[in-house]
């Protein structure tokens, strides 16, 4: 037997390995959790089915693979799949699925892709006799599924549907003869699910657990719904639902296609589209079925475009990735991308308001020092679900005290959490306005963020208690550097990647620490980063408006300018825009007097209150005109520098501001509030020594301004110990 080297297997496994690298930036040194881990939950049902694989102890060093292997093996199952579907005539299919399943595929999905990739290339091997080898075969891969994968179920189906399709085929004595013990062989499998299923009471649910998310609360699993998540899954999960529907159809189209196969199409494709956990692999179980005889083999190399075309959108992908990261935060880590929570020195329950991160908590180190109070296992849910889902989504909405639900019951999150005791709240980096809400409640502190959760803790408990001091210690001298005071990130912050560091800013905006979201963000061009830092300058304008009644203008002016800008970008999402409609209305408040300081209004000419009421509301147009009247020259210089402080560098902002400052003719009605702009700029661009210099000089001018209530709130933090 000669061997034939064919490059467009590899070209096909090159694209989908790079794709599969591409979801996990630091694909050298991080994990995947190949296998599902031991389900310990105490608002779970006591003696849900465990992976018998995971639950035997010599295995459990294996359970975690490195994030490589774990791409090669998932981009060999997508690129035989894919390759498959594109050398039977449809090509742009073949392509869609490569893609989809590459950006998809979990790592604890990889087994049940692998059975399933099997069950139906077994199924499909043509039989002239009995054979006892294929029913062997096929008994040893639904064995392996039981053994290894929570998703045996969906392999059971396949195989059931399949053998009855065949059977229905064959009209030979074979058949016949197949058709007469199909009974009993179904006959003994049924009773062998019975007889595991009275062993073990949860072993039933197990084994449905490819449908019985219809009838159970998953409404916090974003994974479980279509169409969810970031737009790179969303991109995977629109392109599986393209190639499931048209396969589908094909599939009911061809006369040759038996009922029952028929039947089995549309029962996966419904469990494929209707969760989306299910996508990838219910995917690759409808295009198995839907084989056809590949072209042949003096035909291949025509297709060749088909996976070049592949290898360049890996590549495409990839380039997107270093223009964003950089080269150095590609494949190794500089910096952690979550929170070791292993360093914290305490133990207890632990309640996540986003389900599909169960897994950051069931590893081996974790999940007998932080047991959840509900996982992920949808399929070892208990009666008392109702009552967690209920508490998250008050405490994601804000409401913490006693109030009557419309059905009668009593809500409010604060009588849950006393009455199971969680030492920490789990809560998506994504949930900004959960964050915001739970991070003024007088019980519960930020132990730590990262791109992925931000943990709160109990401040009033002596386990948890040094923590949450820990990690407020290291929030405020972000926010308000302070002299001779060492930053401890380890246990408490992690920065990962630019999009990591993006996502964490965020968080901080949203506790209303805008300098310290300021100060670790990439220093880049980026869209991304543009936006984090408008959200920043919204918050700095409005603490000053809390805290002195009027706004600063150059925060003001910048934020306003900025959220235009975002809201008119085709990128911003329609959720997006409105808050950014509600933010805008919040800064132009008709009751707040901000055209000029307060008791100046007499020595203040026509041109230079136009200028400042274009500041305020973010026009610049032809303001630079009423610069040019303004008199003396430094206040128009001034008030240049304020307007160009949103398309120049600040350290070309901060350097007018100082000249001007400097300038002999300079007012001193305006020399506090100058000073007061240059002690921001300089604490945004991290000299916090010298903003601590010009707010003193601002006190020492005048010590009852209407910046001094916000000026002294910075000195007094940048000067504490």
């Amino acid at each position: 037997m000669r061997f034939r080297l064919h490059p467009d297997r590899y070209l096909w496994w090159v694209a989908s390995l790079l794709l599969v690298l591409s979801t996990e930036s630091y694909w050298f040194d991080r994990s995947a959790q190949v296998i599902a881990p031991l389900h310990n939950c105490l608002l779970s049902i006591g003696n849900a089915w465990q992976v018998p694989l995971a639950a035997w102890g010599p295995i459990e060093a294996s359970e975690a693979w490195p994030f490589w292997a774990f791409a090669i093996c998932v981009s060999i199952v997508t690129a035989i799949t894919a390759r498959r579907m594109s050398l039977t005539n449809h090509a742009v299919l073949g392509v869609m699925l490569l893609i989809g399943i590459s950006l998809s595929l979990k790592p604890d999905q990889l087994l049940s892709a692998l059975c399933v990739l099997a069950a139906c290339r077994i199924a499909a091997v043509k039989q002239t006799s009995l054979s006892t080898a294929k029913f062997a075969t096929t008994m040893f891969v639904f064995g392996f599924s039981v053994v290894t994968t929570l998703e045996f179920g969906l392999v059971a189906l396949i195989l059931l549907g399949t053998a009855v399709s065949q059977l229905q085929n064959r009209s030979d004595a074979v058949g016949i003869e197949q058709q007469r013990r199909f009974p009993i062989v179904a006959a003994l499998l049924a009773a062998g699910l019975a007889l595991a299923a009275v062993f073990h009471d949860e072993f039933a649910a197990a084994l449905f657990r490819p449908v019985n998310w219809l009838w159970r609360d998953t409404s916090r699993m974003p994974s479980m719904q279509f169409l969810s998540g970031a737009p790179q899954d969303m991109i995977a999960s629109g392109l599986l639902g393209v190639v499931m529907l048209v396969t589908v159809c094909q599939l009911l189209k061809c006369e040759n296609t038996t009922i029952t196969k028929k039947l089995l199409a549309l029962i996966l494709a419904a469990i494929g589209l209707g969760c989306g956990r299910y996508s990838a692999v219910t995917a690759i179980a409808i295009c198995e079925l839907n084989r056809k005889d590949a072209l042949p083999h003096s035909q291949v190399s025509s297709k060749l475009w088909i996976p070049c075309s592949c290898v360049l959108v890996a590549v495409l992908q990839w380039t997107w990735l270093l223009a964003i990261n950089g080269t150095s935060d590609i494949g190794g880590s500089s910096q952690n991308r979550l929170v070791d929570t292993t360093l914290w020195r305490f133990q207890g329950p632990v309640m996540i308001t986003n389900r599909d991160q169960a897994s950051d908590w069931q590893t081996a180190a974790c999940r007998d020092r932080f047991p959840l109070l509900l996982g992920d296992r949808w399929d070892a849910d208990s009666d008392q679900v109702g009552e967690h889902t209920a508490a998250t989504h008050d405490l994601l909405e804000g409401l913490r005290e006693f109030y009557l639900r419309t059905d009668g019951t009593a809500g409010g999150y604060n009588a849950f959490l006393k009455q199971h005791k969680p030492v920490a709240i789990v809560v998506d980096s994504r949930s900004l306005a959960a964050i915001r809400q739970l991070s003024v409640d007088p019980t519960w502190r930020v132990m730590s963020i990262d791109s992925r959760r931000t943990i709160f803790g109990r401040s009033d408990t002596s386990d948890t208690g040094p923590q949450t001091r820990r990690a407020d210690n290291l929030f405020m001298q972000m926010e308000w550097p302070r002299p001779h005071v060492n930053m401890q990130l380890d246990g408490t912050l992690a920065l990962g990647t630019a999009d990591d560091s993006r996502a964490v800013g965020m968080v901080l905006t949203a506790m209303r620490l805008p300098y310290a979201a300021l100060r670790i963000l990439p220093d880049d061009d980026s869209r991304e980063t543009a936006r984090v830092r408008t959200w920043c300058y919204l918050e700095l304008a409005h603490r000053s408006i809390r805290h002195t009644g009027q706004p600063s203008l150059l925060d003001q002016y910048r934020a306003v300018v900025r959220l235009r800008q975002l809201s008119n970008s085709v990128l911003t999402p329609q959720r997006e825009r409105e808050n950014i409609r509600r933010a805008l209305a919040s800064l132009q408040d008709t009751h707040i007097r901000t055209d000029v300081p307060n008791g100046l209004t007499h020595s203040v000419s026509e041109p230079e209150r136009i200028v400042r009421f274009a500041l305020q509301n973010g026009h610049s147009g032809d303001t630079l005109a009423s610069c040019e009247m303004i008199t003396p020259s430094s206040v128009g210089q001034f008030y240049r520098c304020l307007l160009s402080s949103n398309d120049d560098r600040l350290e070309d902002v901060r350097a007018g501001l100082q000249t001007a400052l400097g300038a002999s003719g300079f007012p001193a009605r305006l020399r506090e509030e100058a000073l007061f702009y240059c002690g921001c700029l300089e604490l945004e661009l991290r000299n916090a020594e010298v903003a601590r210099r010009f707010f003193a000089q601002g006190h020492e001018i005048d010590a009852d301004s209407r910046f001094s209530a916000l000026r002294l709130q910075y000195l007094s933090q940048m000067t504490s110990k």
